[in-house]
């Protein structure tokens, strides 16, 4: 039975639901003397947590996941915020821990050392959901179906008048790559992708890279340079690292200098598929594809061809969640350490955001100062009828903080309806604390 990870923060501040004492996988007694801070920022769960096993007693960070696999599926063995982990509280088996991060740190499975009955465990933490969801939104009741359809237009309208004050200082090409380096860049990085592509103008790369020495590889080592993200080479095979190394020669010799550096990124509880140097990846393959002066062009014309909005939504598709090309794997592998990439791509929740964060705003925005009244019908509808773009553990987030029978049903399947969600949220007292503890 799958359960939110949240449900294991709860149970570790809560030594009554547990047997006395723990027991690590070794079979070691495991007492918590201390169970430290919650951590709301980036970073280990709890901090200053004070335990004794063996007689020892250590002070350090507690991170807790539902499977042990989600230390190196998150990034965590790469960052230097979870340096100081003493133990690691998870909720399926580890039987199968590799012995490196078994002598790492201690490891505690709190499935297995309930006191009380699992189902009265998990009617607990279901109660203890709705409980800490309701104060915080006693206006629920004037959330209506129709009320979230005026906030979610309020915010296409607001999107707009942001990328319009872009639009004047950038047009609307350059603005396109900012907004879409943002959408890519998920919620840790979208202000450094963002900043990058600011700075660097479409003229810049043919600037930068002569146009007949273009490639993916090319212009991914272009970004990351310009980002501040060189890699360790010491993993790539020996004619992609000489390549690399040459091309950052020239670009340093030429007076080419990064943007930004690595302290503007958050490599903090990543997947694998949204770390930086995948997510460039993703961009440079793009920007191969169409020209970084072309590209908005190039959509604006598929759009422009007002199909009905699957088969335009099936080849914006088709552009946007093309893979990298083969070669370019074992390059990733070997700067990330990721070894189970297979290939990488956009994904479909990344891509419909992409679609309703970017393109169609932008889209709406250049027929609108173009006075093109079919146009912005047809993307109004394309709005209005545009599927769910947020996974399902955002949607039932959403369908738990209300109480309309029709909103609940219809969250489900309609992007326009989560964009008015959200909007709600942001309005409501305390909504940035919304982490159901």
């Amino acid at each position: 039975m799958k359960i939110p990870e949240h449900w294991i923060y709860r149970t570790f501040q809560t030594p009554e639901w547990l047997q006395f004492p723990l027991t690590t996988i070794d079979g070691q007694p495991f007492f918590i003397l201390h169970p430290g801070e919650r951590n709301w920022d980036n970073g280990p769960d709890f901090r200053n947590v004070l335990v004794e096993v063996a007689g020892v007693r250590y002070r350090g960070d507690v991170e807790c996941h539902i499977h042990w696999r989600d230390w190196f599926a998150h990034g965590h063995h790469q960052d230097l915020r979870y340096q100081n982990v003493i133990a690691h509280m998870v909720w399926e088996a580890a039987d199968d821990i590799p012995e490196e991060l078994r002598q790492r740190f201690f490891h505690v499975v709190l499935s297995r050392q309930l006191r009380i009955p699992f189902q009265e465990w998990y009617a607990r933490m279901q109660q203890l959901d709705a409980e800490n969801a309701s104060p915080l939104f006693s206006v629920s009741a004037r959330c209506t179906k129709a009320y979230v359809q005026e906030l979610a237009w309020q915010r296409w309208n607001n999107r707009m008048e942001r990328y319009r004050v872009w639009v004047r200082k950038k047009g609307f090409a350059h603005t396109f790559l900012i907004s879409i380096a943002e959408v890519l860049g998920y919620s840790k990085n979208k202000f450094p992708m963002r900043q990058l592509m600011w700075e660097i103008t479409p003229g810049q790369w043919q600037q930068h890279i002569p146009r007949l020495h273009w490639s993916p590889l090319v212009l991914w080592g272009y970004l990351v340079y310009r980002a501040g993200l060189l890699p360790s080479l010491q993993h790539l095979p020996p004619r992609v690292k000489h390549r690399l190394e040459a091309l950052f020669i020239a670009f340093s010799q030429r007076g080419i200098v990064p943007i930004l550096q690595v302290t503007d990124w958050n490599f903090s509880r990543l997947r694998p598929v949204n770390h930086p140097f995948l997510r460039l990846a993703i961009l440079a393959n793009w920007l191969y594809q169409y020209s970084p002066s072309q590209l908005f062009q190039s959509v604006l014309a598929m759009a422009m061809e007002r199909l009905p909005m699957h088969q335009w939504i099936g080849h914006m598709r088709q552009f946007f969640c093309q893979p990298l090309p083969a070669y370019f794997i074992p390059v990733l592998q070997g700067v990330v350490r990721f070894q189970r990439l297979k290939e990488v791509k956009l994904g479909e929740v990344r891509f419909r955001q992409l679609m309703v964060n970017s393109i169609l705003p932008i889209l709406m925005l250049w027929a609108k100062e173009r006075h093109e009244f079919g146009f912005q019908q047809y993307l109004e509808s394309c709005y209005e009828q545009f599927p769910s773009c947020e996974d399902g553990e955002w949607v039932k987030k959403f369908q738990n903080l209300v109480s309309d029978i029709r909103l609940k049903k219809a969250l489900k399947n309609s992007a326009l309806l989560q964009q008015g969600m959200f909007e709600w949220l942001a309005r409501q007292e305390g909504s940035y604390h919304l982490r159901l503890i």
